[in-house]
């Protein structure tokens, strides 16, 4: 989905036209699978990517430890990537400079098991993420993601097991 076209020009409007445009350009670098388009997305100090907030190993610092997430979990693990944003969903602060927004996603995922090294299962979810932004300090006319915290709900399938043949995981098997 493309973002929205909007005809007047209010600091609400631009920002939300803003939060769209970094969300098509997020799901653009997923399906690429670049890593570097990911990270510049992000405040070049201080950027969280809050993956599992949850987990204290959940949270990544900074451009490097960003793009360092992306090649181990989304490069190495995941292919045929489909990239969905609700933008008629989002909704957007632009006084906090923060969004909450919402898109679906499947992709196949590689699982690297001693046991089982070739097994891949497709992944379905929708994922919301609040999304906090900074004005980009080399180009104040634009923002960038300061804090992106990720929320999801998937469902998952053997791929052997969708194409009738067997094997590995179970039809629907939650995330």
């Amino acid at each position: 989905m493309e973002p929205t076209a909007i005809l007047e020009e209010t600091p609400q409007n631009r920002f939300r036209r803003q939060v769209e445009e970094a969300v098509v350009a997020y799901g653009v670098a997923w399906q690429e699978q670049d890593k570097h388009k990911i990270a510049a997305l992000f405040t070049r100090d201080g950027a969280e990517y809050c993956e599992r907030p949850f987990r204290q190993d959940g949270t990544y610092c900074g451009r490097e430890e960003i793009e360092s997430y992306w090649e181990r979990q989304i490069i190495a693990k995941q292919k045929d990537i489909q990239f969905e944003a609700k933008l008629d969903e989002f909704i957007c602060d632009h006084e906090k400079m923060q969004a909450l927004v919402k898109w679906q996603a499947s992709f196949v995922n590689r699982l690297v098991y001693s046991y089982h090294p070739s097994f891949t299962k497709r992944v379905e979810f929708v994922q919301v993420a609040i999304l906090s932004f900074e004005k980009d300090d080399v180009d104040p006319g634009q923002i960038l993601i300061r804090r992106l915290e990720e929320y999801w709900h998937s469902i998952t399938s053997s791929l052997k097991d969708k194409l009738g043949e067997g094997g590995g995981g179970e039809e629907g098997e939650e995330e």
